[in-house]
């Protein structure tokens, strides 16, 4: 177990590194959206397991306001939970959600998901569209008896019924997962929501930059998939004595 010294030295190393992780959030974000209201808070919170983990959402109560010719349309929700990882003393993320609201309405258009520890009956990483159709509903009200088909069975017999928001749809697991520059751009190409000049080149570098990290997390998932692609790209990587090199099979599984 750690001494306390130790202990909150990891504290300010988290806290630190958090907040050069909400730096970049923030400078990409006012290159994107005119409005000028980017600022982040955090907040540092003790885990179940006696950690700490740090979360990030917008100062702004109701969350970012992205307008259409200067007047406010939706609200988008960010919420981070930030943890450093023990391995790679990098900051991970433990969950985070991006929920687009329209503006007067509490019940999100849509929701986009990660969770670190999902259980077995919802992906790490997934979407919900809060929407009405009368389809999903009548295949919600009589599924089979298994999984989630249990949950919604159980809901009907108290008369609560299930909705096409209730439906997880996965997004390509812990690595490969949207972020955060997906959602802007998405919004941007489908409801031309107001934005600054530079927007499209903030989000090219912040795409850029979240897919090389991930990317690297990913060859540390399987090692030798990595260097078994850079041989036939003409590299020679030797792995130094000692290093572990098993693929972990619980990301490269997941849903």
């Amino acid at each position: 177990m750690p001494s306390a010294d130790s202990s909150g030295q990891a504290d300010g190393n988290l806290q630190e590194k958090v907040f050069d992780f909400m730096l970049e959030i923030m400078e990409m974000l006012a290159a994107v959206i005119p409005n000028g209201l980017v600022g982040l808070d955090s907040t540092v919170v003790r885990t179940r397991g006696g950690g700490v983990a740090v979360t990030v959402e917008p100062s702004e109560e109701l969350g970012l306001r992205l307008d259409i010719d200067g007047a406010e349309t939706f609200r988008l929700i960010v919420q981070y939970r930030l943890v450093l990882s023990p391995v790679s003393h990098l900051v991970s993320v433990d969950r985070s959600t991006f929920k687009v609201n329209l503006h007067g309405s509490a019940r999100p258009l849509f929701t986009v998901d990660y969770l670190r520890y999902s259980g077995s009956d919802v992906p790490s990483a997934h979407y919900n569209v809060h929407a009405e159709r009368q389809d999903m509903t009548d295949a919600l009200i009589a599924p089979g008896g298994r999984r989630r088909g249990k949950i919604y069975q159980k809901r009907v017999a108290k008369g609560d019924m299930p909705r096409f928001g209730d439906v997880h749809f996965p997004t390509d697991g812990h690595r490969f997962r949207p972020c955060l520059e997906d959602v802007l751009e998405m919004m941007i190409i489908e409801f031309g929501i107001d934005t600054v000049n530079s927007a499209s080149a903030a989000l090219h570098e912040g795409r850029r930059r979240w897919r090389v990290r991930q990317l690297a997390a990913a060859v540390s998932d399987d090692p030798m998939t990595a260097v078994a692609e850079l041989d036939r790209l003409g590299f020679d990587v030797i792995p130094r004595e000692g290093t572990e090199v098993s693929p972990r099979l619980d990301r490269l599984t997941a849903l």
